[in-house]
């Protein structure tokens, strides 16, 4: 074989294809591990957050429930000629803590959601359910917080500055 013949046969040789394929099989395989890792973690957020809709929903009914017992306190109440007296008495089961206030009661309440978050309710109770266009109460506050937290919101002080 002449030494023109044998320049032209050195093209791409056979081990070159080979390191091709082993790369592109590395590769698709390191893509499968990725995909497989992805659901997978997909998956146990998706039951993270079933869990937690649960606990909610459970927490938002209790908390329903208890207001509708503070509901009916405070109607039974309102027919009465001492609704302070009546509420006061009617409600001590629901295990809210009631401050008197000008239109009635402010009842506030916490319902445990999950060891990191309960469901803290505020709502007014009014003694005269007419003047304000026959609501017997007002929900003022339904919003989730930290169980650390304390229901008791901080004192507006003036802090000295504008």
């Amino acid at each position: 074989m002449s030494r023109y013949a044998k320049n032209i046969r050195s093209g791409i040789g056979i081990g070159y294809v080979s390191v091709m394929m082993i790369f592109a099989v590395i590769c698709l395989t390191i893509l499968a591990v990725l995909a497989f890792q992805a659901a997978s973690s997909d998956e146990r957020l998706s039951e993270k957050n079933i869990d937690f809709t649960r606990e909610y929903y459970t927490a938002d009914t209790e908390a329903k429930r208890i207001l509708m017992e503070l509901d009916n306190a405070a109607l039974t109440a309102s027919e009465s000629p001492f609704f302070e007296d009546s509420f006061t008495e009617l409600s001590a089961a629901s295990g809210a803590s009631l401050t008197r206030t000008a239109e009635g009661f402010r009842a506030e309440y916490r319902v445990e959601l999950n060891e990191r978050l309960s469901l803290i309710v505020e709502a007014v109770f009014y003694s005269v359910p007419a003047a304000h266009g026959g609501e017997r109460f007002e929900i003022v506050e339904w919003r989730t917080a930290s169980s650390s937290e304390s229901i008791d919101k901080p004192l507006n002080v003036w802090n000295g500055e504008g």
